[in-house]
């Protein structure tokens, strides 16, 4: 069961990266952080690809705030539980920000699309002038979803390089991931385009996540433990769920061995006659 647990979370942060960069990437119409005129033409000419796309991107943005949740629940008997989860609470509120932000851009831009196709330019610029407050408010949406997504990215990374649950790599990404955001977001609020090598990033990040527990997931299941997936307890001392499979392999030899110990010892209890070693005489009171 925890081994299928650890490929549904592997699965859950490939698909969630394939939903949330690929759909972004096949957009028809990026719309910036303020509407222009001609975009609601430009959406208009593919307006139903667009609508299906941006519906799947985001998707793509709730399944990266489940994979964490996934993750987080493989990790429960971990001590790294203290800060993986703030990391989803953190993160998975900035991606839902985010992701309303998002829903602002979709549906003014499929309303608009359909709203001001054939009227004058005139009337298409009174519709983009009346967005401008509301879009104000979206782009501060934008920048507290950014910036507390990076926070929980950042305490994330540092978590996973305290107690290695994962490949270093993947904690370092992180640690870069959230500061590079936190930085951008803040000392560059103006410029919100900067952000985009961010984006990619994390994208990046996802996959790579998922291919590393969903390669451990196959490991795990070469080996056939019955143990906890993430964290082992060897010896009295914690081992990092990926160490290699023939130390598996080699304390799976241990543990046949003292099995085979075991049952040997019971034989020989079961084959000696019943005597007075096993069955000593009962006193009988005068």
């Amino acid at each position: 069961m925890q081994n299928t647990s650890t490929q549904i979370t592997g699965w859950a942060f490939i698909v969630a990266a394939a939903l949330f960069w690929l759909s972004w990437m096949l957009l028809p119409v990026k719309i910036g952080l303020f509407f222009q005129p001609s975009d609601f033409a430009a959406v208009h000419d593919s307006f139903y690809l667009w609508i299906w796309i941006f519906r799947f991107h985001l998707f793509g943005v709730v399944l990266a705030v489940m994979a964490p949740v996934a993750l987080g629940s493989l990790l429960i008997e971990s001590e790294s539980r203290v800060v993986v989860w703030p990391r989803v609470t953190m993160a998975g509120i900035g991606l839902m920000v985010g992701a309303c932000a998002d829903a602002f851009y979709y549906h003014f831009g499929a309303w608009g699309a359909l709203d001001m196709n054939g009227k004058s330019a005139e009337v298409v610029a009174a519709f983009v002038a009346s967005l401008e407050v509301s879009t104000e408010f979206i782009t501060c949406l934008t920048r507290l979803g950014r910036v507390f997504g990076g926070f929980g990215m950042l305490v994330f990374g540092f978590g996973l390089l305290k107690w290695k649950v994962l490949p270093g790599y993947i904690g370092g990404v992180a640690v870069l991931i959230g500061l590079s955001a936190m930085a951008l977001t803040m000392g560059l609020r103006d410029d919100l385009h900067l952000y985009t090598p961010v984006f990619h990033l994390y994208a990046l990040w996802l996959l790579s996540t998922g291919v590393v527990t969903l390669r451990r997931a196959c490991v795990r299941a070469e080996c056939s433990r019955n143990s906890p997936v993430f964290v082992q307890r060897l010896h009295g001392h914690s081992k990092p769920w990926w160490f290699r499979k023939d130390h598996i392999d080699q304390e799976d030899a241990q543990d046949r061995n003292r099995n085979h110990d075991v049952h040997k010892t019971h034989q020989r209890q079961d084959t000696q006659p019943l005597g007075d070693h096993r069955y000593p005489p009962i006193a009988v009171q005068p």
